[in-house]
C-alpha cells in the first residue's frame, strides 16, 4: 500500500553542510547533538553560520504547516532522480542564499509542476560560489511569503491551494498537532490509516471517515466504528500512533 502525496518538501544540505562545517562540536556525532535539544535548527545552532539554524526553521515550518492544512505529502531528497519529482501538483524547496546547483537546474526541468520556493532566491550554490547563468529562478515558480515563518495558519492556507481540495475524508478535524495518513492499494482504495500525535498528553482525534466505517487497531485488534454523520474517535497517548485498517 502506498500513500498518495499531492506534496514533495525538499530536504536540502546546502545550507546544514555550512552548519555542520562551522559546528563547534563538529567532532560529535549528528545524532547524539540532535538528541540534546539544542534548539530548532538542531545541531546547526552550535554552528556559526546563522542559514543553517534558519534553513532548518524553514523546512519545518514547511512541515508543520502542510500537516495542518491536511495536505499529503512526502520529503524527498535533494539527490533524487527528477523522475522522483514527477507526478506532484507542487515541489517545495525552501531555500535562503544557498541552493544545490544541480536540485536547483531539476526544479527548472519540472515543466509541469507548480515549483515553491523561498523565502529568499538563492544567489550562490552548495559550495559558495556563484549561481551566475542558473540564477534565474524556474518559470513556474512562486515564493513562500517572508514572514510566513511567525504566521503558520497563513503558510498553512498557502500551501493548501497548492494542492487544491483535500480529500473530504482520512482527515483529522481536530485538535491540533494529530494527522491522520491514508494508504491505498494498487486499485485505489484506501485499506489503512495511521493516526499521529505530537501532542504532550492524551487525546482523541477526531478523524473524517466514510459514516459508519468500521475499524481495527492492526496491533491490539481493538474495533472502532464511525458514526453515522462519519465522525471516527481515536484515542491517542501522548506522542504515539495507530495503525488502523479498515475492515470490509
Amino acid at each position: 500500500m502506498r500513500a498518495h502525496a499531492k506534496v514533495a518538501l525538499i530536504l536540502s544540505r546546502a545550507d546544514y553542510r555550512f552548519g555542520q562545517a562551522s559546528s563547534v562540536a563538529e567532532p560529535m556525532t549528528p545524532i547524539v547533538l540532535e538528541a540534546l535539544g539544542l534548539g530548532p535548527g538542531g545541531l546547526a545552532e552550535l554552528g556559526r553560520d546563522d542559514d543553517a539554524v534558519l534553513h532548518r526553521r524553514w523546512f519545518d515550518a514547511c512541515a508543520q504547516a502542510l500537516d495542518a492544512a491536511h495536505v499529503p505529502w512526502v520529503i524527498v531528497d535533494e539527490d533524487a532522480p527528477i523522475d522522483r519529482l514527477r507526478g506532484f501538483a507542487a515541489v517545495i524547496a525552501p531555500t535562503l542564499h544557498r541552493v544545490d546547483r544541480a536540485l536547483w537546474k531539476k526544479l527548472h526541468a519540472l515543466d509541469h509542476t507548480t515549483i515553491v520556493y523561498g523565502p529568499l532566491a538563492p544567489t550562490h550554490d552548495e559550495l559558495g560560489a556563484p549561481l551566475a547563468d542558473d540564477l534565474a529562478p524556474p518559470k513556474r515558480a512562486g515564493r513562500i511569503r517572508a514572514g510566513s515563518l511567525e504566521d503558520l495558519a497563513g503558510l498553512a492556507d498557502d500551501l493548501a491551494a497548492l494542492a487544491g481540495e483535500p480529500h473530504p475524508e482520512w482527515i483529522v478535524q481536530r485538535p491540533a498537532g494529530a494527522v491522520a495518513n491514508a494508504f491505498a492499494d494498487g486499485s485505489g482504495r484506501v485499506r489503512a490509516v495511521a493516526i499521529t500525535s505530537l501532542a504532550p498528553r492524551a487525546i482523541a482525534a477526531e478523524v473524517v471517515a466514510p459514516p459508519r466505517a468500521q475499524l481495527h487497531d492492526a496491533a491490539t485488534g481493538e474495533p472502532l466504528h464511525a458514526t453515522a454523520a462519519g465522525v471516527l474517535q481515536v484515542p491517542l497517548a501522548p506522542y504515539s500512533a495507530r495503525l488502523l485498517i479498515i475492515d470490509g
